[in-house]
């Protein structure tokens, strides 16, 4: 059976066509002092046709855990 105390948080954004608000939520997750190592970070775009995809590559690569479903 898994420790769920040992796993931290899971942070799931759901979004559609909301780019701005999307990397002001990202970039809020970048510069708070809790390791995000423990934190599972799901994004789940529904369909946008906006940079909602380029934006969530830009944190990609900052973000441990990360999912772009």
């Amino acid at each position: 059976m898994d420790n769920i105390g040992n796993k931290g948080i899971s942070i799931i954004i759901c979004t559609r066509n909301r780019a701005s608000l999307l990397q002001e939520c990202l970039n809020s997750f970048t510069n708070q002092s809790y390791s995000t190592d423990k934190i599972e970070f799901l994004i789940v775009d529904n369909n946008s046709d906006d940079n909602t995809k380029e934006v969530v590559l830009q944190y990609q690569s900052q973000l441990t855990n990360f999912k772009y479903i």
